[in-house]
């Protein structure tokens, strides 16, 4: 039985993501992944392997994750993916699991954040691609091709969600998902929390270059 099935067994197969009744802001999106990673017991994106000390042998590869985040680099993404596919302990290797994080969380809030839909697509798009061919589990492979379009296990769309609704309901999404799996629930928690909190720097960047018009206020 593939994890994908067992997931689905337990009721948490994983799902398209919901289409949301409204564009939330990219301080919306920091404010999320800031309050995610405080109740998770951090304040910085960086301090991710304090949270889950058996990703820190990954440490270089969870380096090379965050700052691919910062930067909203798709070639940088591939090389954090290709650190990190198959490595750590777990019947879906940490590694994987937290590229699993990464890939959804920059496909479905990156461009609320303010990078370009298109490159939050292929950000998410070279995780999965670094994860191919041969370097992980099939299983894992499945799951990081499926977050990098978006298909997660709800609780991990939950917490993901910036409506009235998600605001009420995050915090027992998260306490649903710490309980999956070893590690596997945590890491895809901390992974997605950290892209949100990093991803508000990544986005300023391209507004202030002209890949976005930008507003001053005045008509």
């Amino acid at each position: 039985m593939t994890v994908v099935e067992r997931l689905a067994r337990a009721g948490l197969a994983p799902v398209p993501p919901p289409r949301p009744a409204r564009t939330a802001s990219a301080a919306e999106v920091d404010a999320r992944g800031r309050a995610l990673l405080a109740a998770q017991g951090i304040g910085e994106p960086v301090e991710l392997v304090a949270a889950l000390p058996e990703a820190l042998p990954l440490a270089s590869g969870v380096s090379a994750l965050l700052a691919a985040a910062a930067s909203a680099d798709p070639s940088a993404a591939r090389e954090a993916g290709l650190r990190l596919a198959g490595s750590g302990p777990g019947l879906t290797p940490l590694g994987d699991d937290l590229l699993v994080g990464a890939a959804v969380a920059m496909r479905l809030l990156g461009p609320a954040a303010g990078i370009p839909p298109t490159i939050a697509e292929d950000w998410a798009a070279e995780i999965a691609a670094a994860a191919g061919n041969g370097r992980t589990t099939a299983d894992s492979a499945e799951l990081i091709a499926l977050a990098a379009l978006g298909y997660a296990v709800p609780p991990l769309h939950g917490i993901l969600d910036l409506s009235a609704l998600g605001e009420l309901r995050w915090r027992a999404s998260l306490s649903a998902l710490e309980r999956i799996g070893a590690t596997s629930g945590r890491a895809w928690a901390l992974a997605a929390a950290a892209i949100c909190a990093l991803a508000l720097r990544a986005g300023k960047p391209a507004c202030t270059f002209g890949m976005f018009p930008m507003t001053t206020g005045a008509s």
